[in-house]
């Protein structure tokens, strides 16, 4: 069975190529999302084209629905379609340089604002996503936060157990191979109910913590985003209209651009739909944010690859290990060396039995004299 500094070894190990595997992945999501929205605005303008050059007095020809002009006319006629269900504010959002009629472009504005639904939801499951790759392998970082679902225990006391078993039997459960599921089903429900709740601003703040990235790591894009993802959350749950959720958002985020260099403003009309050009500001943006995190994260744990690009393993000796040694070589000539959990007493009795069990007689023996040895200078108050 492997030990947990095993299994933090072999998820660190692949850690880099899985975070710019995700990366690549996030950034070709958000490229498909920009062509997607090119594609439709060229269809629309171009079926809007061959619309007007149509000779409707074919449409009284018995033959005219096998010719091409057929499919032009009804793909006009979903757009019009389209547009009457559309709220009508849609249809006053300023669009200069987009040559449209005025029903055409109702229907391009109303499909750009979801596309940016989908880029936000893109970087939300990014965030989320490389959280869980981070936290996987280093869940230590969780500090205090606690694994509830057998007893309170923190995350940092899983930094002083070392094989699965012994997780195990800390969390009261028979296998190892189960608190190891646990303990990852407990990282999964933190990101989901914890980490990634809130308003944007308070999930910033725990990805800079958890990824140490820093409180200086992409402050305007950071703010940029907050401000597009409390956008959108008014976009999906009030149907685009704002609500005073949305309003007090954007005001926090306002307060914390001091100097105004984002140049926001709180809303003035009930109405939160935006130009063109916001969505591509948004579509840049996301590829900022992606690729800003993917370089943070190759530098940040670079420092376990050697020079050859090549893993290296913790050791039982580095700062941070999850294994400690204790000698005693003040007592008996030759050093007898127990491996223990570091400053815990979980498990020690089951390891130290199995220690015992393939030790020779004569080591057993030295073994019990120490341990009484031991009991004496604790009665006489001469170790703790």
């Amino acid at each position: 069975m492997e030990n947990l500094q095993q299994i933090l070894d072999t998820r660190r190990q692949e850690l880099i190529s899985k975070i710019q595997g995700l990366s690549d992945q996030k950034l070709q999501n958000i490229e498909a999302i920009s062509h997607c929205y090119e594609f439709i605005r060229e269809a629309i303008e171009k079926a809007e084209v061959e619309a007007k050059n149509i000779n409707y007095k074919d449409l009284i020809e018995p033959s005219f629905h096998i010719t091409d002009n057929f499919d032009k006319v009804m793909f006009q006629g979903h757009i019009n379609t389209a547009a009457n269900l559309i709220p009508k504010e849609f249809g006053e959002i300023n669009n200069e340089y987009i040559k449209m009629s005025e029903k055409n472009k109702k229907v391009f504005n109303y499909i750009y604002h979801q596309l940016f639904i989908t880029i936000i939801t893109v970087l939300d499951d990014f965030f989320s996503q490389i959280l869980l790759l981070v936290l996987k392998a280093y869940p230590e970082r969780l500090g205090d936060k606690k694994i509830k679902k057998i007893k309170e225990i923190k995350f940092s006391d899983l930094g002083k157990l070392s094989s699965a078993s012994e997780i195990a039997a800390f969390l009261g459960m028979a296998e190892g191979e189960k608190a190891i599921k646990l303990i990852d089903g407990e990282i999964n429900s933190l990101i989901r109910d914890d980490i990634m709740r809130g308003s944007p601003l308070d999930y910033i703040k725990n990805l800079r913590t958890y990824l140490e990235t820093g409180d200086t790591f992409l402050r305007l894009k950071w703010l940029l985003y907050a401000e597009r993802s409390s956008r959108r959350n008014a976009g999906v749950h009030s149907g685009w209209f704002g609500n005073d959720e949305c309003n007090k958002r954007i005001n926090e985020i306002i307060k914390i651009d001091t100097g105004n260099q984002l140049k926001l403003s709180e809303l003035k009309t009930n109405f939160i739909g935006f130009e063109a050009e916001y969505f591509c500001e948004t579509y840049r943006l996301a590829i900022d944010i992606v690729k800003a995190f993917k370089s943070h994260c190759e530098k940040d744990f670079k420092s376990h690859y050697d020079e050859n690009g090549d893993f290296m393993p913790a050791t039982q000796d580095e700062s941070g290990s999850f294994i400690e040694t204790i000698g005693v070589e003040t007592v008996y000539p030759h050093q007898l060396i127990l491996t223990i959990p570091a400053r815990e007493t979980m498990g020690v009795r089951e390891h130290l039995t199995t220690v015992l069990d393939n030790l020779s007689d004569d080591l057993v023996a030295e073994v019990r004299d120490f341990a009484e040895f031991l009991q004496q200078r604790q009665q006489q108050k001469q170790v703790s």
